[in-house]
């Protein structure tokens, strides 16, 4: 429900001698507020404009608060009495008057607010400044006005407080009414929206998006799948070849004539060629095959050729344990992937449907209340 007005700002009366005078006294700090020129303003100037604008703020919410209290008290003592179909249409019209009046106080009161956030940043840089006593007097003399002003303000929210509650006190059951009504017609469009939501297309065509999705990254770890497999083969075929050529059969079948410049060449050649074919089938051609082996390497014991090796060896192995981990984690993602993304459209459909429910549960009451008010049967208001 709207705050109750509170008319005291709308009947200033500018021609009232005092107020004029104090207008005039206040012109050069209001300019610098209104306008931001704070050329011919002073940084104590600027203090005591954002004092009379907190205090100008706290004054005006606080009647607002009185009003709505007044309000709230009419409205009770009042609700049990019965209007003409005259007296509640001229109610309405005044109501449209406040109405628009409130909203432009309200107005004026953001806008006020939005003065005070911005000039209290302003007086942020002020604070370590020292305050002269030449300033500290103009404080008090502006003090002094503005407790003027609050006793005019104060005056004229007597003189117009009666009126406000003669128009308060005729229509505040009508006004709750409509009120009421409106919150009725809310529920009833947000129900249509969520039933419009739960039935519409789009949920059909996300599943089946969803269900696209899920098929791609299903075709895609089917083909990281190959692709490791793939690796692997290879990794097994480096090491069945490490394993060949680290063997004391080779050692001891090749390395026994000197070492000859053009054999060097053909030995790498050879080497080559086994490592991409399947170096199992074919370890009988290899030792048909006449090279030589440096001597270098028969004095060294073959230690460092063994240790190189080996070393070699526990790498492949351990990076076939890594890509079978690899496959183990694509496994898991296709399995995650089936269904998860529609577990969740089915979730959120069951908690459209919930509010739904409780919209339905809240618009009958409302319903039970508007039809016991008017004496008019749930079924007319539908």
């Amino acid at each position: 429900m709207n705050r109750p007005i509170d008319n005291a700002i709308f009947n200033f009366n500018p021609n009232d001698v005092q107020y004029s005078n104090s207008i005039i006294q206040l012109q050069p700090y209001l300019n610098s507020l209104i306008f931001g020129d704070f050329t011919q303003c002073s940084q104590q100037q600027l203090l005591i404009g954002l004092q009379l604008n907190q205090l100008c703020s706290q004054y005006f919410l606080q009647q607002a608060d009185i009003v709505e209290s007044q309000c709230q008290t009419q409205i009770q003592n009042t609700m049990n009495q019965q209007k003409s179909p005259i007296e509640v249409q001229n109610y309405q019209n005044q109501i449209s008057t406040l109405n628009f009046q409130l909203q432009a106080y309200q107005q004026q009161i953001k806008q006020l607010q939005l003065s005070y956030n911005q000039r209290n940043q302003e007086y942020l840089t002020l604070q370590q400044q020292v305050v002269t006593n030449q300033d500290q007097f103009k404080i008090n003399q502006l003090q002094q006005e503005i407790d003027i002003l609050r006793q005019q303000l104060q005056q004229s929210n007597q003189a117009t407080s009666c009126k406000n509650n003669q128009f308060q006190s005729g229509n505040s059951s009508t006004n709750e009414l409509n009120a009421m009504k409106q919150q009725y017609q809310l529920l009833v469009q947000e129900n249509k929206r969520l039933v419009s939501l739960q039935q519409a297309p789009p949920y059909m065509k996300q599943m089946a998006a969803i269900k696209q999705a899920n098929e791609l990254i299903r075709q895609e770890n089917i083909k990281l799948k190959k692709q490791v497999t793939q690796v692997q083969g290879a990794f097994h075929r480096c090491q069945v070849c490490f394993k060949f050529f680290e063997s004391d059969d080779f050692l001891k079948q090749h390395i026994k004539r000197r070492h000859q410049p053009e054999d060097t060449l053909k030995m790498s050649k050879i080497i080559s060629s086994y490592s991409q074919q399947n170096l199992v089938q074919d370890q009988k051609s290899v030792y048909k095959e006449n090279f030589y082996v440096s001597p270098i390497i028969k004095q060294s014991n073959q230690q460092p050729i063994v240790q190189e090796h080996n070393q070699l060896n526990n790498d492949i192995v351990n990076e076939s344990g890594s890509f079978d981990s690899v496959l183990k984690s694509l496994e898991e993602i296709d399995k995650k992937l089936a269904g998860k993304q529609l577990q969740n459209v089915v979730k959120d459909q069951s908690g459209i449907s919930d509010k739904i429910q409780k919209l339905n549960e809240k618009t009958d009451k409302l319903l039970n209340s508007i039809s016991a008010i008017e004496g008019v049967s749930v079924g007319e208001l539908k």
